[in-house]
């Protein structure tokens, strides 16, 4: 999990308007949350670069500065794994915390280096990695070329690790990776009736609209576009290329008519992990989901920053239905009395 970007849309603050001028590409900001009658104070909300400004004059005269950009997990875009296709560096196998890890060494940390077969040095000044602790399920494929944060994602995906850019001091920046989760899980996942406690031991955090806390749910299922068998060729021409098949049998079952086929080509991949790997990873973006999408209402019992997250798994209620989601990002209105929020949610796997 990765916030991808963010933004500052508008701030009228004259302090902004007399250093508009010298804004410069990457200057680092920070917006805080401070709402003490929902015992929020001074919550960071977002932490990364300016890299886009506008000053313009509203009909009404007011000037209106709207600064936006990324996190500081945009580093990791800025970057593709630039090595040769066969060399140890475009290949990884073992932990996905380890995999992560080294692919932001040896592409953005201290060992993107030239002399360590890299075409250009890469190494981002204040950029460290946390210590590796080989958490997250394991992991095999080959990469040459491709975007880091790309890559980054689908091994965190795959394997169960969250990970970010965080900021520890001026010009400073910390790759740090999270098993399982970023954040707390308050589903009703394992929920025991006599203690009120999830399985992973806390209390629930419900959306519903009889709790008040949710408006606009819908619901969208579609299958149009389905795949849910790939071909995954590899090495070799004709009929001695190497095929892998990688397959979701139970929605394939799902109808008698329901076996949708794709074909990958995954030549760059040396091995069957490899091949197994790549088709898994084509055949996780096809495979269709249900969407669930609500709007949330900020409660005093029930309000972002104090109550949740980014990064935690909540559960919503719709028509009787239970919907596990994981939060993966959030808009922050912050407006008085109450700060609205529009919540970005991702379905947990194997789960509706």
């Amino acid at each position: 999990m990765v916030l991808d970007s963010g933004s500052i849309d508008p701030i009228e603050d004259e302090r902004l308007r007399t250093l508009f001028s010298s804004i410069q590409v990457d200057y680092q900001v920070e917006v805080c949350q401070n709402f003490p009658e929902y015992g929020i104070y001074n919550s960071l909300e977002f932490e990364g670069f300016i890299r886009s400004a506008v000053s313009e004059v509203t009909e009404s005269g007011r000037t209106k500065i709207t600064l936006s950009g990324p996190g500081y997990a945009d580093l990791l875009r800025r970057r593709i794994i630039a090595y040769f296709s066969g060399h140890p560096r475009t290949s990884f196998s073992g932990h996905g915390e380890t995999i992560l890890k080294d692919i932001v060494r040896q592409n953005l940390g201290e060992d993107a280096l030239v002399a360590e077969g890299r075409f250009r040095a890469g190494t981002f000044p204040g950029l460290s990695i946390a210590t590796d602790g080989a958490t997250g399920s394991l992991w095999t494929g080959s990469r040459a070329y491709k975007n880091v944060l790309s890559v980054c994602q689908e091994v965190a995906a795959a394997t169960e690790v969250d990970f970010d850019i965080v900021g520890t001091g001026p010009a400073e920046f910390e790759f740090r990776t999270y098993n399982g989760q970023r954040g707390t899980d308050r589903t009703t996942i394992g929920l025991n009736p006599s203690t009120g406690l999830n399985g992973a031991g806390n209390l629930p955090l419900i959306f519903s609209l009889e709790r008040g806390n949710m408006t606009r749910p819908k619901y969208t299922f579609d299958r149009q576009e389905e795949v849910n068998l790939i071909y995954t060729s590899g090495q070799g021409v004709g009929y001695d290329r190497e095929l892998v098949i990688v397959e979701d049998t139970p929605l394939q079952d799902d109808s008698p008519w329901n076996t949708c086929e794709s074909q990958m080509d995954a030549r760059n991949e040396s091995s069957t992990d490899g091949l197994e790997s790549a088709g898994g990873g084509k055949l996780a973006d096809k495979i269709p989901e249900v969407v669930f999408k609500f709007d949330p209402l900020q409660l005093p019992t029930c309000t972002y920053g104090k109550d949740f997250f980014v990064g935690d798994k909540i559960t919503a209620v719709y028509q009787g239905v239970e919907y596990h989601r994981k939060i993966t990002g959030a808009d922050v209105y912050l407006s008085t009395p109450t700060p609205s929020l529009n919540l970005y949610l991702a379905t947990l796997p194997g789960r509706v």
